[in-house]
């Protein structure tokens, strides 16, 4: 609403509906002020004042409340980007999560894969050990044979 434009609602309300008494502006008490803005001119002196005082709060109002329902929407925006940020993290740290999973099942296969190839290197260093017992067998016995065929 324009600053110095009074609202509809006070412009055609009937005088119950704006006469009220104003204990912060002595002498306003129980005034029609709905007559007092469409007739100014018949206003008592000093009236004028008070109207376009009032008239000058009412607009204030209205800008204090525009700015109030701006600041509500920026709130409730910024709360909505907020919340969008929230679900973004969370997919992240599920994300992350499930990465971690991935990596730890990974490592446990790789865990795994190494205990066999101990075991198989276990096995393989008995396998040589045998072997080497059994060349050194049968070269004792290949000289006995040679020296009694001699």
């Amino acid at each position: 609403m324009p600053e110095g434009e009074i609202s509809q609602r006070t412009a055609t309300a009937a005088p119950s509906e704006t006469a009220t008494p104003r204990e912060d502006y002595p002498g306003f008490g129980d005034l029609d002020l709905s007559a007092a803005n469409r007739a100014p001119a018949a206003a008592p002196s000093g009236m004028d004042d008070r109207v376009t005082s009032l008239r000058m709060l009412e607009a204030a109002l209205a800008a204090a409340q525009g700015e109030r329902d701006g600041l509500l929407e920026d709130v409730a925006a910024a709360q909505g980007e907020r919340d969008a940020a929230l679900a973004d993290r969370d997919a992240a740290i599920q994300a992350r999560d499930a990465a971690l999973a991935d990596r730890d099942g990974e490592i446990q296969a790789r865990d795994a894969a190494l205990a066999e190839i101990q075991d198989l290197r276990g096995h393989l260093d008995d396998a040589n050990e045998d072997r080497d017992f059994f060349e050194r067998k049968y070269d004792k016995y290949k000289a006995e044979v040679f020296r009694t065929q001699s």
